[in-house]
């Protein structure tokens, strides 16, 4: 609910009434302050009463986020060791520092996520950094409310100096804001970081050589998807134990240009560190091996693509027979498992992108070979359903076929912003079941266990998901966000028919 009063943004008539190129009814800044009607010198005032602007903003949005975080203490959460708490084995350096940081409740990231719409690391770096300018610098808040110093020099100091409040103090943190603050503005962010560390070194030697041994404990791997098939992998590691590795693979990545391999020297220094981690020539090791999951449109069946010949229609026995010989006609002997893994058909609703069923190699074998059961015959067109959703239990515990169809279905958790894998994930009850929520598909939904133990002991949220598997999530503050089954993100329009290039047939 609005209070009456907030942050707003006012524009006073300064410029004439009405400048060339003005619309009537200016909508926007660019429009109510035209840029061509400035000189050079005016563009460049301009841009840097913005940044001043952006600083004040800055330090009223960290204000806003401290506040926030007072509202949710740590008193709320369950006390450690009683069932449903969190493990301490596995929180993260953030997390712990963010506890440090005023007793925060733990799901107060997932409220702010959602709040700002990004993912829970990055609403906790938003909250890590927003509690240590509010608390621990306050020089440097003030500064930038003062627009005496910009966003990015304010958060690298509070990332540079906030790990080390706990050893430092203070007292010493006061004197490092002191001596680095009339600075700021004249060094780079990496300049004025290294600045800071090493006033700090210089005030509290002991603390500094505490803090490098901590920081070796948060050593870790991580990776990051990116475009074009690629993906980041970030190896966090002790500066020289960094150094080392990295010239290790440049030392021999150099040795084959030598020996004249014409490959970018980037990507031999990739595939030498893949080489000696994954070890292709050790063969006493298991080898790895993967799940391959299939999605099949039903569309792929009938030959048909419109969306009422196909929505809702029963998965025949006549269907089956059509999947095997395609899967059959895909390589010599038919589509199998990878050796040592498995291999799921999910099918797909082309119109909506709704999974309508999950079955397996053998199991798709066995349908076809037994066809209907109410009109038996190998040659069966009865239009009869033999494949569909699991049927709900009297229980619990979901069946392994609801296991295997609603990690078919949702991918990954389904709380909105989360990236967890269905290997990490619960089958949880979206509506409890100990209130009447049936252990079926269209009540089940997949969460890992961070957010199965939000949903289920954090107050104020609420979970609701439709027949289409729309999961909506409204927190204790009334923002909502809405999660889709990942398949219905691709279903949902056409594709297009790539554009048609007779240069490009062969023979090329």
């Amino acid at each position: 609910m609005f209070e009456g009063w907030g942050v707003g943004l006012a524009v006073a008539e300064t410029l004439p009434a009405r400048l060339p190129g003005m619309p009537a009814s200016p909508a926007r800044l660019s429009d109510l302050l035209p840029v061509a009607a400035r000189s050079p010198e005016g563009k460049a005032h301009e841009l840097r009463r913005v940044q001043q602007l952006k600083s004040a903003i800055a330090a009223y949005e960290a204000d806003l986020v401290a506040g926030l975080a007072a509202d949710r203490p740590a008193t709320a959460d369950l006390p450690a060791g009683t069932p449903g708490a969190a493990a301490e084995d596995w929180r993260t350096p953030d997390a712990a520092d963010l506890a440090r940081l005023g007793g925060v409740s733990e799901f107060f990231t997932d409220e702010l996520g959602q709040l700002l719409g990004c993912s829970r690391a990055q609403a906790t770096t938003t909250a890590t950094t927003a509690l240590t300018l509010v608390h621990l610098l306050p020089a440097t808040w003030t500064a930038l409310a003062d627009g005496c110093i910009d966003w990015p020099r304010a958060r690298g100091l509070a990332q540079q100096l906030g790990p080390s409040a706990e050893e430092a103090g203070p007292a010493v943190l006061a004197a490092v804001e002191a001596a680095v603050l009339p600075r700021a503005m004249e060094l780079s962010v990496t300049g004025l970081r290294a600045l800071a560390e090493r006033e700090l070194a210089r005030l509290d030697p002991l603390a500094a050589a505490h803090r490098r041994r901590r920081a070796a404990t948060t050593a870790d791997v991580r990776i990051r998807p990116a475009p074009d098939g690629m993906a980041e992998l970030t190896v966090f590691l002790p500066a020289p134990t960094a150094a080392a590795v990295h010239e290790t693979a440049d030392r021999c990545a150099r040795l084959e240009k030598e020996a004249g391999s014409t490959e970018p020297i980037g990507v031999l220094r990739a595939r030498i560190v893949a080489d000696l981690v994954l070890r292709p020539w050790d063969t006493s090791r298991p080898p790895v091996t993967a799940h391959l999951t299939v999605l099949v449109p039903l569309s792929t069946l009938t030959g048909s693509a419109g969306v009422g010949e196909v929505d809702g229609r029963p998965i025949t026995a006549a269907d089956l027979r059509d999947l095997l010989e395609q899967l059959d006609a895909l390589c010599p002997g038919g589509l199998q498992a990878p050796a040592g893994g498995s291999l799921l058909l999910a099918l797909t609703d082309p119109g909506t992108g709704k999974l309508r069923a999950t079955v397996t190699r053998r199991e798709l074998e066995t349908l076809v070979r037994r066809g209907c059961l109410t009109h038996p015959g190998p040659d069966s067109d009865c239009g009869c359903a033999v494949l569909g959703e699991p049927g709900a239990p009297d229980r619990y515990i979901p069946t392994p076929a609801q296991r295997r169809f609603l990690r078919a279905r949702d991918h990954r958790c389904r709380m909105p912003g989360c990236s967890s894998r269905t290997g990490w994930v619960d089958l949880d009850h979206v509506v409890p079941h100990d209130e009447g929520g049936e252990t079926s598909c269209d009540n089940l939904c997949c969460l890992c266990r961070r957010h199965h133990r939000l949903k289920t002991h954090a107050t104020g949220w609420s979970f609701v998901m439709d027949d289409d598997g729309v999961l909506t999530v409204t927190t204790p503050t009334g923002v909502t966000r809405i999660s889709r089954p990942p398949g219905s993100d691709w279903q949902l329009d056409p594709v297009p028919e790539p554009p048609h290039h007779p240069e490009e047939e062969p023979p090329f």
